[in-house]
């Protein structure tokens, strides 16, 4: 990422850089939700989706940041996840987390976009707001 040889860095250049990497890593946070969320809107409920039908056993939509939330369908994690290196379990964690906070927690949301707040608190804070995935209603 630095071309640079650490060993031949001062205290205060080691500190600069070590700053703009930490700076760098909470931007790159507060993206891998912006993503979270966007592969969820491509991934919307099956059932949503005009002239598609339902099949008894085949993938179905899950809230996955709970109430208010949209549905996303269930294999969307998987997907994500394999792909930023998590379980599907800890992928939907962040895809529940990403989503409560935009749909959800609006201000907490607008407070990380504007680097207020950082990722991983607002996070924790949405954590709580769903504990356990809602099934959609079929109509």
């Amino acid at each position: 990422m630095f071309d640079c040889d650490l060993s031949e860095l001062s205290a205060a250049e080691t500190l600069a850089l070590a700053a703009r990497l930490h700076a760098m890593k909470l931007e790159i946070e507060v993206d891998l939700l912006r993503h979270a969320q966007r592969f969820a809107d491509l991934h919307p409920d099956p059932a949503m989706i005009s002239g598609r039908e339902t099949v008894p056993g085949g993938e179905r939509g899950l809230v996955y940041g709970g109430p208010g939330c949209p549905g996303v369908a269930e294999f969307a994690p998987a997907e994500f996840g394999a792909v930023i290196g998590r379980s599907k379990g800890s992928a939907a964690a962040l895809m529940g987390q990403a989503l409560a906070l935009r749909h959800r927690l609006p201000r907490i949301w607008a407070l990380v976009e504007s680097q207020h707040a950082t990722a991983w608190k607002a996070c924790t804070i949405a954590r709580p707001v769903f504990t356990c995935r809602w099934r959609l209603p079929r109509s």
